[in-house]
């Protein structure tokens, strides 16, 4: 009973990131204009935008291997 507050705690962190870094692949031209456009003086090139959604899919899959990770161990160890 004690360990349900930090768990809901890491799963919304968790979430957060795994949507953040979702739009990220999605839509990283929006992700800059809500995160980067205000200090700006030009619109960044397509190459930022292309390493910004690479950089979407790295954390994508470093999250979900995160979130995922203690059922994979226990379905190994089973």
């Amino acid at each position: 009973m004690p360990f349900i507050l930090p768990t809901i705690f890491a799963s919304i962190i968790y979430l957060s990131i795994f949507v953040i870094a979702l739009i990220n692949v999605i839509n990283p031209r929006f992700m800059w204009k809500v995160f980067e456009s205000w200090k700006a003086t030009s619109k960044p090139s397509n190459a930022y935008f292309f390493w910004r959604r690479i950089g979407g899919l790295i954390a994508l899959i470093l999250i979900t291997l995160v979130m995922l990770g203690p059922t994979i161990m226990h379905m190994i160890n089973n």
